[in-house]
């Protein structure tokens, strides 16, 4: 009975080990953690010093050597694991902070484009009124006739005799503006248009002016030198055709 016993324990024990040692490469191929882990484990934990001393780089060693253990795989496949999990968390993260950023970056690109925008216009206003400024310049330029003072102009007109004063009112004749043209703005035109009067103004001046004073050598002349021959003939007829 005893050796009946003795070989019915030999033969459990030998059946408890065949078993074990099956199990265990299965184990093995299956690369499954032997006992569940909880989320925290799995995940890499870091310090206030980012895991760059000796001290903090070998307990991450030591946490990693044992993760791989309890998952049955080798330290350097987790670490691979954990790349590549890094990676696929980083685009997302990337994708997301730029989904939240579109807006942001929509109003702030619509804001430079508008203030782009005003200050192009402010630009373009400021040419375009140097511009059309330097143009008026040029175009009152053309058109101003020269005006001399008025006073000058008088001892001028006056010591003109009849072939040169004959001359000037044909040249002013061919400066002065038959028509207003309609060029410019309207302020423009109103400026030609004010030149132009001031200018035939000033003519008339001094037409007068000239008129008066030959009137005034003839009546000084008359009473220094008296009536002449051909003017006593000429009263002479007029009274004769009275009659």
């Amino acid at each position: 009975m005893e050796e009946a016993s003795i070989v019915d324990g030999m033969s459990t024990a030998a059946a408890q080990r065949a078993s074990t040692d099956a199990v265990i490469p299965v184990i093995m191929q299956s690369k499954r953690p032997l006992m569940p882990l909880e989320q925290g484990f799995l995940q890499r934990s870091l310090s206030l010093s980012g895991g760059r001393t000796k001290a903090s780089r070998r307990r991450q060693r030591h946490t990693d050597g044992e993760l791989a253990r309890a998952h049955g795989i080798l330290t350097v496949e987790l670490r691979e694991r954990r790349e590549e999990r890094a990676k696929v968390l980083r685009v997302s993260v990337r994708r997301m902070i730029s989904e939240l950023q579109e807006p942001t970056n929509a109003l702030a690109l619509n804001q430079k484009r508008q203030v782009v925008r005003g200050a192009v216009n402010k630009m373009r206003k400021a040419v375009s009124r140097v511009a059309s400024e330097n143009q008026m310049l040029t175009r009152r330029a053309d058109r101003q006739i020269v005006v001399p003072p008025v006073a000058l102009a008088v001892q001028q007109i006056q010591a003109m005799n009849y072939e040169e004063w004959a001359q000037y009112r044909k040249q002013h004749d061919q400066q002065i503006p038959r028509h207003l043209e309609e060029e410019g703005s309207l302020a423009e035109m109103r400026l030609a248009r004010r030149e132009g009067m001031r200018a035939a103004k000033h003519f008339r001046v001094l037409r007068r002016s000239r008129r008066l004073y030959q009137n005034k050598l003839e009546q000084e002349r008359l009473r220094r030198d008296g009536p002449t021959r051909r003017a006593t003939e000429r009263q002479r007829r007029k009274k004769r055709g009275y009659q």
